[in-house]
This record gives structure tokens, sequence and C-alpha cells, in this order.
């Protein structure tokens, strides 16, 4: 961050202050119509500007308060053609900068910032040492704790300082002001969605961003559907803080496995899992890791992964980006197929 913003000259086409863009038809006694085409010029950005500016500035600072967008992604990836060799690169961008610019490589507007490490091979050796059983719940949950884990680390005391009370950075341009990161998407597939929103792979709620179940998919579409989606949203409340504490208490204290029933009987009605998420642990309570969770334009549409699953397997959710459930049986025929196919298909 510093640096992109001390010495890049991408820097120098940064945008500080967000804004409303609109166009305006040929026809002028049509209305103007408002545009979303970047980060810096969309609602979740005006909104985060608006109460940061709200807010008393720092004690003797009159400097220029302005908001450092990060977009973070990661995806673990094969690096050999032959045996297992992976790695799992998280990267950030800037949403300060345009779309057009940061798609061009040559502006060095992607950087690397971390490698994200998986269970080692001498796991199973550590769990038969301690006579516990290498069961699939078990390697699951040590995978979700180690993955926050290390986002405890990359979000650490200096990240929490400038993020409540900002850091002094003298612009490329010469100007003294005060930068807020503040965190807008991460993108990811489906696999990492789950592990960051700490929910259940393909549980009764499978969706990152709401509790919609999967009987309730099936309404997709309908006059309700985006009524339902809205009220049935995740969000960080009180209820599902205590939920979290009550099942690691059952499992570190009192000796309970993760898949037990007292755990499930408390997490299961939304999907949730027994770890204690990294993001609301270091940033508080106000910041929603289940907003920031944006469709991922790869693996869902250019690799065609949303259309095969759409066709073979159920529908989407259009606004939470993976709800799947099995096509119901009145609808698993060619006719009914064929229609959605031709209907969602995408070049």
């Amino acid at each position: 961050m510093k640096s992109m913003i001390t010495e890049e000259p991408i820097a120098t086409d940064f945008h500080w202050h967000g804004f409303d863009e609109f166009w305006q038809p040929p026809d002028s006694s049509k209305p103007k119509e408002r545009v979303y085409g970047e980060l810096y010029s969309s609602e979740a950005f005006r909104h985060a500007e608006r109460r940061l500016l709200n807010q008393p500035p720092e004690p003797d600072c009159d400097l220029p308060r302005v908001i450092y967008a990060l977009m973070f992604s990661s995806d673990a990836t094969h690096v050999a053609q032959f045996g297992q060799a992976s790695l799992w690169p998280a990267y950030v961008f800037s949403g300060n900068c345009s779309k057009y610019t940061r798609c061009m490589p040559s502006t060095r507007s992607a950087r690397h910032f971390a490698y994200f490490p998986k269970l080692p091979d001498s796991f199973e050796d550590f769990l038969r040492k301690h006579g516990l059983s290498n069961t699939a719940p078990l390697k699951a949950h040590c995978r979700r704790e180690l993955f926050h884990a290390v986002w405890k680390l990359i979000l650490d005391l200096e990240f929490q300082e400038a993020y409540r009370h900002g850091i002094v950075l003298k612009c490329i341009d010469g100007i003294k002001r005060r930068f807020y990161p503040r965190i807008f998407t991460y993108s990811a597939d489906y696999p990492e969605k789950v592990l960051i929103a700490l929910i259940r792979d393909m549980g009764n709620c499978p969706c990152p961003r709401c509790t919609v179940n999967k009987q309730s998919i099936r309404g997709m579409g309908t006059a309700d559907d985006r009524a339902v989606r809205q009220s049935s949203r995740r969000a960080n409340y009180k209820d599902y803080f205590k939920r979290v504490s009550a099942a690691r208490k059952l499992i570190y204290e009192d000796g309970y496995v993760v898949n037990s029933d007292k755990v499930d009987e408390l997490l299961k009605e939304g999907s949730w899992v027994p770890v204690e998420n990294a993001f609301t642990k270091q940033l508080g309570s106000e910041f929603s890791v289940f907003h920031i969770l944006v469709v991922d334009q790869l693996h869902e549409f250019e690799l065609g992964v949303w259309k095969a699953l759409l066709i073979l397997s159920g529908f989407k959710h259009p606004m939470c980006g993976h709800l799947l459930c099995p096509i119901d049986e009145d609808w698993n025929n060619e006719e009914s197929v064929s229609i959605i196919a031709t209907k969602f298909s995408f070049c």
C-alpha cells in the first residue's frame, strides 16, 4: 500500500474521492441514468467515504482524509503438469484505480502479498502421535483454522491502526493525505468463499452471502425471491458470535469432536462452522466479511462452470453467487433444460 501510493507512476491516476457517474441519452427529454462501472463510483465506496468524513478527525490533524480501497483475490493452483506441487497465492488490487488500468499487466497494479500454507503431510503423523483419528471433519476444521490464522497475521496491529486511525503518506503528487484502508471485495472460487465466510461447503445454507436454504432456491426469479434474499442476508449478529463461541468451548474445553451432535445443534441452522473469523476478530464486528465476497468472473463465467452446473445440477442464485440445488422433478425434462440453457447462455 505504501509503495503503491508513494512510488508507483500508476498512483497519478488514482481517484481519492468517490463520485456519481451518469449517462445522458441522446434524447434530452429522457432522464439521466446512473452508471456503475468503477469501485470508486459505487454506492459501497460512497457510503464508506461519507461514513469516514462524518467521523471526527484525528487530534491535531487537518490533512485530507481519503479511503484506500483494497480488492483481494486468491486461488490455489498447481504449478506443474505432473505431480502434486501447488501454490496458494493471494493478490491485492487498488480499487482507486480504474478497471481499464488494472487489466493492463504493464501497470503492475496487482500486488502479490502472501502464500497460504496447506496442512503438511506430517499432519497425519501428528494426529496418530496424540491418539486422534484422521477424520475428514477434523482435517476440514484444521484447514479453516490455519487459513484464518494466516489472515490474523496479515491483518496485524499495524494494519488495524491504519484501519481505525489512518496512516499519513506523501502521495506521488506531493500532497500529504491520511489514508484509511478499507476492504471492498474478495474474489475467489466457491471452495475458498466458504472458507473465508466460514460456512459448510454445500451445506443446507450453501450461499456465503445469505441463509436461503436449498429447498427455497427453486423460487429463484419469483416475485418474493429478492425480498427473501434481502431479509436473509448473512451478518455479524450477536447470536452468530454466541453460537460459534459456545461451539468452540465444547470442542476446546469440553472435548467434543468438531462434528458432534452438540456442536451441530448450535451451528447447523446457518451452516456455520466452529472457527473464529479473522476479519471480524481483527477489524471488529462492524466489518462484514460476507458482503465482500463477489461473483468470480473467471470461474463462474469464463470457464463455463456456471452454465454447466445450471444445466446439469440445478439453479444458481443470481444475487448470492453460488447457490445451487438439484433441479426439481417437475423441471427434469429436455424441454425445460433447453429453455434454461437458451435463456442463460453466455458467450
